[in-house]
C-alpha cells in the first residue's frame, strides 16, 4: 500500500565523544522520521507485525547472514532487525512516536528476502501466496511534497528554463 507521508530529517547522530557518525556513503548519519496520522501508523505497524510473526514462525527462512540496508553503515541480521522492531512496537503503537524510515526500509528488505526464498523453493503453494503477501505487507512511502516545490522541480529539470549566467 502507498502511504503519502512527510519526512523529518533529524540532526546528525554523534558518538559519545561528540564526533558526527557517517552513513555508508560518508555523509552525516541522520535518522528520518515519518510524519503521518495515527491511523496510518497503525496500519503500517500491522503490516510489519505480519512479517515479524512469519519470522518468529520460521526464522531459518531469513538465513544467518547480515543485511546492509539503505545508507546504514551497519549490517544487521534478520534476528537483530526483528528484535529491534519488537522492542519498539509498544512505543510506536501506544504513544505518539513516529516510525523511522529505516525501519520501513528494513521491513521491505525482509519481505524481499522472503520473496526470494519462496521463488528459490519452487513450491507453488508459496509462490501463489506472494501476490497476497505483497498486497498485505509491502509499505510504499510517497513523500508529500508541496505543489510549489513540485512545480519548481519540473522547471529545474527542463532545459528550456535554464538561465544563462
Amino acid at each position: 500500500m502507498k502511504y503519502v507521508v512527510k519526512y523529518e530529517k533529524l540532526p546528525a547522530q554523534t558518538t559519545v565523544r561528540g564526533k558526527t557518525k557517517l552513513d555508508r556513503n560518508g555523509d552525516p548519519l541522520c535518522s528520518i522520521q515519518i510524519k503521518q496520522s495515527y491511523e496510518q501508523r497503525q496500519d503500517m505497524i500491522k503490516r510489519m507485525i505480519i512479517v515479524a510473526d512469519m519470522y518468529d514462525l520460521c526464522p531459518e527462512v531469513w538465513g544467518n547472514g547480515k543485511y546492509n540496508i539503505g545508507n546504514d553503515p551497519r549490517s544487521y541480521s534478520a534476528e537483530e532487525i526483528f528484535a529491534d522492531f519488537r522492542s519498539r512496537l509498544t512505543q510506536w503503537k501506544f504513544q505518539k512516536n513516529h516510525l523511522y524510515k529505516s525501519f520501513v526500509d528494513r521491513h521491505n528488505a525482509m519481505m524481499d528476502v522472503y520473496r526470494d526464498f519462496v521463488l528459490d523453493s519452487g513450491e507453488q503453494q508459496f509462490i501463489d501466496g506472494l501476490e497476497l503477501f505483497e498486497t498485505k505487507c509491502r509499505i510504499t512511502l510517497v513523500e508529500n511534497i508541496p505543489l510549489a516545490a513540485q512545480m519548481t522541480a519540473i522547471m529545474n529539470s527542463n532545459p528550456d528554463f535554464e538561465v544563462d549566467g
